[in-house]
């Protein structure tokens, strides 16, 4: 074992095997017709997220509700800062694009 700088701890090399095992151990996991564990796939349905806590289902529920939310409302002003952008408020050379998608820029 070597001796760890930044703190007072003894330092030992990583072990990849250990790394990988603890990795198969900690991830989400399903069993399946076959009585077997498999991973969940990335695009699972939400509500098979409620097996691993009642939190971890809210929270992806609350990921897709607010980036529905997000989408709407970049919808609703992307018509407002394209007008924005095409106006004449502003020479071409003068100021930055963030400048220029304000509304002073009309």
């Amino acid at each position: 074992m070597k001796k760890n700088i930044l703190v007072d701890e003894d330092y030992c090399d990583p072990n990849f095997q250990k790394a990988k095992e603890y990795s198969e151990f900690r991830s989400f996991r399903r069993v399946n017709d076959d009585g077997k564990l498999e991973h969940l796939p990335f695009c699972c349905n939400l509500n098979e997220l409620g097996q691993f806590g009642a939190g971890i289902q809210l929270y992806f529920h609350f990921l897709k509700f607010f980036s529905l939310v997000f989408l709407i409302m970049f919808l609703m002003t992307a018509y407002s800062i394209k007008l924005n952008f095409t106006g004449e408020g502003y020479s071409k050379t003068e100021g930055t694009i963030l400048i220029k998608t304000t509304l002073g820029n009309h």
